[in-house]
């Protein structure tokens, strides 16, 4: 269910990243919600698992939301102000979590899993309807033609790896399925740079994401996005695993323990939105990086002394790091939409979560 999700979704920013920047990002916008709040609405429907699969593959077009509206905070507000703006959007990331890890736990514990979906629908279509009236059509376009070989090249090229790293931790990272997946990966790769390096108007323009920012950029994404995925996972199994190596806890009471790490989130994503302007984002992104090291760092050395008897002190560590991970992805999406033209916005902030997806997904299978 996750895989396909986060399979799809890995593609359309890329996709729809361009496309936003051809025909419009509220247009695009307005396309993957849409695909979005589809998807959600029939996961809750889904009779069979193979069903389930399709419909949440529909869902995860919806993940190009992200890129698309970094791109228009950029184009609608004055400099000065995006660093602020960006910082509230990565604020409500934490608010979602605050809401979703207790009551997605309740209902999930309570209802079953088909009402977790029915209750986030109709969230998903008043945002639809909101963002079709309130949002602004973004003021640069450019257009051309969508570079068909370029996309599918890409799929050659992103989907065989990810396949490979989901189902590595099950067949072996040295069986011969997950070996032979990244070959084919690799290769796609190599035919991807060679076809963007002579297209007339190339899905994933190579002189945008190999730029010194863009690229440094990128891969900072894809290091805070597996940790953060990773650790996330780590803490799920360590909340309800029974004592000696873990808290014991309930779905319900596991979800309400990681709630102090969202908060965090929600007070640090702002306050270096305000900051920023006056200290750089440079700076800001090495601390983030130093705070979310030292407590990976700590967490590997100690935490297999800490259960069942140091509940707080994990859940302090854990705060502590997502903290660090806040700091980093606000930073860096700051570096990025300011190091690039407006007119290739939407090129550059769907590569981002290109690399962002891809470092989830690899967090959340690596075992």
């Amino acid at each position: 269910m996750l895989t396909i999700y986060l399979l799809v979704g890995t593609v359309s920013v890329a996709l729809f990243g361009k496309l936003g920047d051809m025909y419009g990002k509220k247009r695009m916008f307005l396309v993957a919600l849409g695909f979005y709040t589809l998807g959600v609405i029939l996961n809750g429907f889904a009779q069979s698992f193979q069903w389930l699969l399709v419909t949440r593959a529909i869902q995860g077009f919806g993940m190009a939301i992200f890129p698309l509206a970094f791109s228009l905070v950029r184009e609608e507000f004055p400099p000065k102000m995006v660093p602020q703006v960006q910082g509230m959007i990565s604020a409500m990331f934490g608010v979602g979590m605050v809401i979703a890890l207790p009551l997605g736990a309740y209902v999930t514990q309570n209802f079953g899993w088909r009402w977790t979906y029915h209750s986030a629908a109709p969230f998903a279509i008043i945002m639809f309807i909101l963002a079709w009236k309130i949002l602004r059509e973004s003021r640069y376009i450019n257009p051309g033609k969508l570079d068909w070989p370029g996309a599918l090249i890409l799929v050659w090229a992103v989907v065989p790896a990810l396949v490979a790293v989901t189902r590595a931790p099950n067949v072996g990272w040295k069986a011969e399925q997950t070996i032979v997946l990244f070959v084919v990966s690799i290769i796609g790769l190599i035919a991807l740079y060679l076809w963007e390096k002579r297209a007339d108007n190339p899905l994933i323009p190579l002189d945008i994401i190999s730029s010194r920012n863009p690229a440094i950029v990128n891969l900072g994404i894809m290091f805070a996005a597996f940790g953060i995925s990773m650790m996330s996972q780590a803490n799920t199994y360590i909340f309800q695993m029974p004592s000696p190596y873990g808290f014991g806890k309930t779905i319900l009471q596991s979800g309400l323990l990681m709630t102090p790490q969202a908060l965090v989130m929600l007070i640090v994503a702002p306050l270096a939105g305000r900051i920023m302007p006056k200290v750089g984002a440079k700076p800001l992104a090495l601390a983030g990086a130093l705070i979310a090291s030292s407590g990976l760092g700590i967490l590997a050395k100690y935490a297999p002394e800490l259960p069942p008897n140091h509940l707080w002190a994990f859940i302090a560590m854990i705060t502590y790091v997502g903290a660090g991970i806040t700091l980093m992805n606000i930073s860096l999406i700051n570096i990025l939409v300011f190091s690039v033209p407006p007119r290739v916005m939407g090129v550059a902030t769907g590569a981002n979560s290109l690399f962002r997806n891809f470092g989830s997904t690899w967090g959340l299978f690596r075992k």
